[in-house]
C-alpha cells in the first residue's frame, strides 16, 4: 500500500510539474515570439542571433554591430558554443527564444522540490511553484529583453542549491560550471552562494567549492578572456558606474575606499520602491527572519544598487535575474519558519497564489503588446516583403527593430547616429532597409529621413521596394563590382 501511494504521489508530482512547465514555457515563447514577429526586438537579439549563427557555419564570431568584438568579448558566454549545435539542425532566432521560455519555467522544478525538501506540504510546493511562473519579472524580461543567456543559469543555481542540500557533488558541479558558462557577472554570484553554504548552511566543502570556482573565473574573465577579445572596448557594463570610475579597477577602489557612497544610494527613495517591486510579488510568505537566504543575491544587488543606470531597478530588464532564485529560497524558508511557529494562521497556499496572481496583474507589462507593439501591425506586410528581398549574401544596413529578421550574415549595420554615402562605402554595404515605424530607441525619424534622402538623391544606390514608410536599396548595378 505504501509503495503504491508513494507511486501515485510521484505520478501527481511528474503530472504537476510537466503541466505547469509546458503552459508557462509556452506562454513564455508565446510572446516573446510576438515581438519578434512584430518587429519590435531589439538589437540585442540579433547581436546573440548573428554570432551564434556564424558560430554554427564554422565562421569566426565576430560582431558588425559591435565591430570587432569576439562572442567571448561581450561577457564570456561559453554557453553560446553548445546553443550553436541547435543553428546547425535549423538557424533560426527562435531557438534562442525558445531556450529562454524553457529555461525561466524549468526553475519552478527545483522550486518544488527545494519545497519538499525542506518539509513543506505538496499544496503549499505546489503553491511557491506557481508563484514563481507568476513572478511578474519572469514574464517580462523573458519578452522585453530579447534574449539573456543568464536566463539559463536561473534554473541550474536552483538545481546547484538542491543539489548541496542532498549532498550531491556530480550535480553541484555540473550545475555551477553551467552557471558560470553564462556570464562573468554570474561568479560574483557563485561565490556570494558559497560563502551562504558554507557559514549558513554548513555544507563547507560546497561552498569553498563555489568560492574558488566562483573567483577565479571571474579574474580570469575580467582580468584576460573578455579584454582579450573585446577588440580594445571598454568592459561591457561599466558606463553605468561612470560616477564611481572609468574602468572595473576605478570602480572598485572607489567603493571600498569610500562605502558611504553604497549606503548613501542603498537608501534612497528610487532604491526603497526597487526593493519592494522584488519583494511584493511574494510579500505575504516573507519572515524577516530569515533574510540571510538572499546573501547570493547580495553581489548583483549592490551592483544594482550602485548603478548609475536607472534600468538596474526595475522588473523589466535583466539585471534582476540573479536575484530572482534566492527571492524564493527565502520564502521557501520563511513558509517553514511560519508553519513550525504557527504564526499568519490566515495564511494558505491559496492566498500566496490569489497575491501572486493580483501581483502580475499589477507589475506585468502584457500591457505593452496593445500600447506599443499592436500600433505596428497595419505595417508588417510591407516590412515582411522588404525583409523577403534581401539576399544571405547582402551586407545590410537597418533599423534596430528589423535588424532581428536579418541577423544571419556576416555583416549588418545599425542605422544609429548619422550615415552617409562615406560611411556607407567605407563599410561596403550594399543594402540598406529602413522602416520608419521600426527605428529603435537610438536612431531619431531625423536621422533616418536624412538617411534617405542622402540615397534617393545618389546615382549609387536604387530605390527597390517602397510601401507604408518602408524603404529598401540596393547598390545600383553600375556600382556592383564585376
Amino acid at each position: 500500500m505504501d509503495k503504491f501511494r508513494k507511486f501515485d504521489r510521484d505520478r501527481q508530482k511528474i503530472a504537476f510539474l510537466g503541466w505547469l512547465v509546458g503552459i508557462s514555457s509556452l506562454i513564455l515563447f508565446c510572446f516573446s515570439t510576438l515581438r519578434f514577429t512584430w518587429f519590435r526586438a531589439g538589437t540585442d537579439l540579433v547581436f546573440f542571433d548573428q554570432l551564434v549563427f556564424l558560430l554554427s557555419q564554422g565562421q569566426a564570431p565576430i560582431s558588425s554591430i559591435l565591430e570587432g568584438v569576439h562572442l567571448i568579448g561581450d561577457h564570456g558566454a561559453i554557453i553560446f558554443y553548445p546553443l550553436s549545435l541547435l543553428y546547425v539542425i535549423y538557424p533560426s532566432v527562435l531557438w534562442l527564444l525558445a531556450i529562454q521560455a524553457i529555461a525561466f519555467a524549468v526553475g519552478s522544478v527545483p522550486i518544488y522540490a527545494l519545497s519538499r525538501d525542506s518539509g513543506l506540504g505538496i499544496s503549499y510546493s505546489r503553491a511557491i511553484a506557481l508563484c514563481y511562473v507568476l513572478y511578474p519579472a519572469i514574464f517580462n524580461i523573458n519578452f522585453y529583453t530579447e534574449f539573456r543567456p543568464e536566463a539559463i543559469a536561473i534554473p541550474a543555481v536552483l538545481w546547484a542549491i538542491l543539489a548541496a542540500k542532498k549532498r550531491s557533488p556530480g550535480q553541484f558541479a555540473i550545475a555551477i560550471l553551467l552557471v558560470l558558462s553564462c556570464k562573468e557577472t554570474m561568479s560574483l554570484t557563485v561565490f556570494a552562494l558559497g560563502v551562504w553554504l558554507a557559514l549558513f548552511q554548513k555544507r563547507w566543502l560546497y561552498g569553498l567549492g563555489c568560492i574558488m570556482s566562483g573567483l577565479g573565473w571571474f579574474i580570469w574573465a575580467a582580468v584576460y578572456l573578455i579584454p582579450t577579445f573585446r577588440a580594445g572596448r571598454q568592459m561591457a557594463g561599466t558606463w553605468h558606474y561612470e560616477s564611481l570610475g572609468s574602468s572595473m579597477s576605478e570602480i572598485g577602489w572607489t567603493i571600498l575606499s569610500q562605502p558611504q557612497i553604497l549606503l548613501s544610494r542603498s537608501i534612497q527613495g528610487d532604491r526603497l520602491f526597487y526593493y519592494l517591486l522584488l519583494i511584493l510579488p511574494i510579500l505575504l510568505g516573507l519572515h524577516w527572519r530569515k533574510l540571510t537566504a538572499i546573501v547570493p543575491a547580495l553581489p548583483m544587488l549592490l551592483l544594482n544598487i550602485l548603478a548609475d543606470y536607472p534600468r538596474q531597478r526595475d522588473l523589466i530588464h535583466h539585471y534582476s535575474l540573479p536575484i530572482i532564485p534566492f527571492l524564493f529560497v527565502w520564502l521557501i524558508a520563511s513558509l517553514v519558519y511560519i508553519k513550525k511557529r504557527r504564526l499568519r494562521s490566515w495564511l494558505s497556499p491559496r492566498w500566496l497564489i490569489i497575491w501572486a496572481v493580483l501581483a502580475f496583474l499589477a507589475l506585468g507589462k502584457y500591457g505593452y503588446f496593445w500600447t506599443r507593439y499592436a500600433v505596428v501591425i497595419p505595417n508588417l506586410d510591407a516590412v515582411r516583403g522588404a525583409v523577403n528581398l534581401v539576399e544571405p549574401s547582402d551586407r545590410v544596413l537597418t533599423t534596430a527593430f528589423i535588424a532581428s529578421a536579418l541577423g544571419h550574415r556576416p555583416t549588418i549595420k545599425l542605422i544609429q547616429g548619422e550615415w552617409d554615402l562615406k560611411r556607407i562605402e567605407t563599410n561596403s554595404l550594399d543594402t540598406i532597409l529602413i522602416g520608419l515605424q521600426h527605428l529603435g530607441w537610438d536612431t531619431s525619424v531625423e536621422n533616418a529621413n536624412q538617411t534617405i534622402d542622402i540615397l534617393n538623391n545618389s546615382s549609387k544606390f536604387d530605390l527597390v521596394y517602397h510601401q507604408q514608410n518602408v524603404f529598401l536599396y540596393k547598390k545600383a548595378s553600375s556600382q556592383k563590382l564585376p
